[in-house]
C-alpha cells in the first residue's frame, strides 16, 4: 500500500539532516590541507589552476586531490548514516 506523501516526505527530510550533520563531521576529519583545497573550490571558486598555485603544485594534482576528497568524504558519510559497505 502506497504511504502518504507526508511521511515519506518527513522521512527525505531527516535521512537529508543526518546526510548534512555527516558530511560536515566528515569533513572536520580532513586534513587541514584537504580542508582548504575543498573550501577554496568549492566556497572561495577558486579554479584548480588557482589553487594549484597556491599550493605549488599542478592542476592535475589538485584535480586527483579533488577526486580522492570527494570519494574519502563519501565512504565516511556512508559510515556514519549506516550506509556503509561492511565488507
Amino acid at each position: 500500500m502506497d504511504r502518504p506523501l507526508a511521511e515519506v516526505r518527513e522521512e527525505r527530510s531527516e535521512w537529508l539532516e543526518r546526510c548534512t550533520a555527516a558530511l560536515t563531521l566528515c569533513i572536520r576529519k580532513l586534513s587541514e590541507t584537504q580542508q582548504q583545497i575543498l573550501n577554496l573550490f568549492y566556497r572561495g571558486n577558486a579554479t584548480a589552476k588557482d589553487i594549484a598555485q597556491e599550493f605549488d603544485t599542478t592542476e592535475n594534482n589538485i584535480y586527483q586531490r579533488l577526486h580522492r576528497i570527494r570519494r574519502q568524504l563519501a565512504i565516511c558519510v556512508q559510515k556514519v548514516v549506516g550506509l556503509g559497505d561492511d565488507s
